[in-house]
C-alpha cells in the first residue's frame, strides 16, 4: 500500500503591473485676467485729481481701501509737501473709484526741526462738529520763538480753541478741511497769538474724520 502524500501546491500570486497614472491636465486660470483696474479719484474739493490706481476682481473689495497722498504733489504747491493726506474709497462707478477725505498728518521730522530748546510747544486736541454735520478730531500746535510763561500758554490755548471752534461752526466740511490744509486757520491763530508772545509757527498737525456726511 502506497501512502499518497498530499500534493504540496504552491500558489503563485500574480502581481499586476501598476500602470502609471495619467496626469490630468487642469485648465489654469490667470487670475490677473479677471481683475479690473480702477482709477482712484480725489474728492471734489481737491478738484477730482487722480490719486493712482488699484486692482481687484470685485468692485466691493475696492471699497474702504485707504490711499495716502502728498499734499504738495496733489495741490502742486511745494510748501505743502510735509503734509500727508488720507482718503478712503467709498464708491465705484465703472472703473473709477471715488474717495472721501479721512484725515491728514504732518511729518514728525518737520515739527522737530521747528521746535528748539528755547521755544515752547503748545498743543490742543479738539473734537469739532462741523456746520454741515460732520465730526472731526483736530490736533493743533503753536511753537513760540522763546520760552513762554504758563499764563501765556493758557492764553494761547484759548485762542487756538476759539479759532478752531469758530471755523467749524461757520464753514462747510469742504471749506473747513481746505482751511486746515492750506493754512487759513493756522494764520488766524498766528495773528492773535503773536500779541501775547513771539510765535515761530502754527500748524494743524493732525486731523481725523470721526463722522462723515452720508453720500
Amino acid at each position: 500500500m502506497v501512502n499518497k502524500m498530499p500534493a504540496m501546491i504552491e500558489e503563485k500570486t500574480e502581481t499586476k503591473e501598476k500602470k502609471p497614472k495619467r496626469s490630468v491636465k487642469r485648465k489654469t486660470v490667470d487670475k490677473w485676467k479677471r481683475k479690473k483696474w480702477f482709477s482712484i479719484i480725489a474728492p471734489d474739493f481737491f478738484n477730482r485729481e487722480p490719486l493712482g490706481e488699484t486692482v481687484s476682481e470685485e468692485e466691493e473689495k475696492v471699497l474702504n481701501r485707504t490711499i495716502v497722498a502728498n499734499a504738495g504733489e496733489l495741490s502742486r504747491q511745494s510748501k505743502l509737501r510735509h503734509i500727508q493726506l488720507k482718503f478712503s474709497i467709498h464708491k465705484t462707478q465703472g472703473q473709477k473709484a471715488f474717495t472721501q477725505f479721512k484725515g491728514h498728518e504732518i511729518q514728525d521730522s518737520y515739527l522737530k526741526r521747528l521746535a528748539r530748546r528755547r521755544s515752547s510747544k503748545i498743543q490742543v486736541v479738539e473734537e469739532l462738529t462741523i456746520k454741515t454735520g460732520e465730526k472731526v478730531r483736530v490736533k493743533a500746535v503753536t511753537i513760540t520763538s522763546r520760552k513762554a510763561a504758563q499764563i501765556q500758554k493758557t492764553q494761547i490755548r484759548k485762542i487756538m480753541k476759539k479759532e478752531l471752534e469758530d471755523a467749524a461752526g461757520k464753514k462747510t466740511f469742504e471749506q473747513f478741511i481746505q482751511e486746515i490744509i492750506f493754512g487759513t486757520i493756522s494764520s488766524n491763530i498766528f495773528k492773535s497769538a503773536k500779541k501775547i508772545v513771539p510765535i515761530k509757527r502754527v500748524e494743524i498737525n493732525k486731523s481725523l474724520v470721526l463722522r462723515q456726511k452720508a453720500t
